[in-house]
């Protein structure tokens, strides 16, 4: 049921045997019991839409929820079958030369996020090549540096359903610039 986040639900022919069975398994709190009617079983097993969840399909545009692509638009370009993962296609954010910072005199990378990420540019072979060519590669017209897929200058990157916005999304021209790849006088809004 939507409304007991949280629960789990234990078939049995008797409640006693729930009792023991959940007094052996570590992190769930046995505090209260529910007696399920039959008649409802089938609608605990089956998968409910939510009202307002968008569908999300190919072509369709999304925004990252969290980390270094925080809030920035992309592109669906394939769902995975079971509708839990997209594959999207990003105006990546490469830091190609990472700045030195050192702690108790050891080396320590700095790590990105959100608040102090790199600007969006395309994917340049050549800089990355030149920074790091022991994380570069090409296969396919598809280059991999970081263990990351850049294709045509676009990041190709699976994500999570959960750590995307599907609802309400209102690119800019500018972001729909940099997404197709056009100039704005080539740019069709239609």
């Amino acid at each position: 049921r939507d409304s007991f986040p949280g629960r789990i639900y234990i078939e049995s022919p008797k409640a006693a045997v729930v009792e023991k069975f959940l007094k052996g398994v570590p992190d769930i709190y046995f505090n209260q019991k529910i007696l399920v009617p039959v008649q409802e079983l089938p609608s605990l097993l089956s998968a409910t839409k939510k009202a307002n969840e968008v569908e999300i399909e190919s072509g369709s545009y999304v925004r990252i929820r969290s980390g270094i692509y925080k809030n920035d638009l992309a592109s669906v370009l394939e769902v995975s079958p079971n509708k839990l993962s997209v594959l999207l296609k990003i105006v990546p954010r490469i830091v190609y030369e990472y700045e030195e910072q050192y702690e108790n005199g050891k080396r320590k990378k700095k790590t990105l996020n959100a608040s102090n990420r790199p600007p969006q540019a395309l994917f340049n072979p050549t800089l990355a090549l030149r920074s790091d060519p022991n994380n570069y590669s090409m296969r396919n017209d598809i280059y991999i540096f970081r263990n990351e897929e850049y294709d045509d200058g676009y990041l190709i990157k699976e994500f999570k359903i959960n750590r995307l916005i599907t609802e309400n999304i209102i690119p800019t021209v500018d972001e729909l610039t940099k997404l197709s790849g056009k100039s704005g006088s080539d740019l069709d809004l239609a």
